[in-house]
């Protein structure tokens, strides 16, 4: 009888166990998907930045700014309900990963820091007063402005996709033209 009772102790204190993790299981995932959005987001901004294309996924770079700004949002506002302790050890290491990667990406990307996007201007290379960090960055902003607009068998190439025609291009003097025009900007 004392076994019995002891059984049904048990089996009634796993099934609380139980009921008790599956919100928290729940709450893992739906933080692993939210943190996913925000990467995401935050690679088409990059991939726009390298002036591989001035959209991606039928959004341009502001929409793709918001979604990473409210993803962010939503991220944070899910690790401050996760408790600290009582995780499964593979969930503890992704959150630890996931939480380390937002906090230590740019709560905005209009001027993210490895943002491929030119901070300067190219008409400010001209000024004589202009510190380093400014003449290098109006420098950079006419680099990627010349860089992007490479002219092709009638169309235009941006630096990256330049790079990537001229590996894979197999047609005689294709690259040729492709390197000159580039000498050329």
């Amino acid at each position: 009888m004392a076994s019995l009772r002891a059984f049904v102790w048990l089996a009634c204190l796993s099934s609380i166990l139980v009921a008790a993790t599956e919100p928290v299981l729940r709450l893992v995932s739906k933080t692993e998907t939210v943190y996913a959005d925000a990467v995401d987001a935050m690679a088409a901004v990059e991939t726009i930045d390298s002036g591989l294309t001035s959209r991606y996924g039928g959004r341009d770079r502001r929409a793709w700014e918001r979604l990473y700004s409210q993803k962010r949002g939503e991220f944070l506002a899910l690790l401050a309900k996760l408790p600290r302790q009582g995780l499964a050890e593979s969930d503890a290491r992704a959150i630890a990963v996931m939480r380390t990667r937002i906090e230590n990406s740019p709560a905005n990307l209009e001027h993210a820091p490895h943002s491929l996007k030119p901070v300067g201007r190219c008409n400010d290379a001209v000024r004589k007063e202009l510190d380093f960090g400014a003449l290098r960055d109006a420098l950079y902003a006419c680099f990627d402005a010349l860089g992007n607009q490479l002219e092709f068998e009638g169309g235009r190439l941006t630096r990256v996709g330049e790079e990537w025609f001229a590996d894979r291009c197999r047609r005689p003097g294709s690259r040729s033209t492709i390197r000159r025009n580039r000498k050329l900007a």
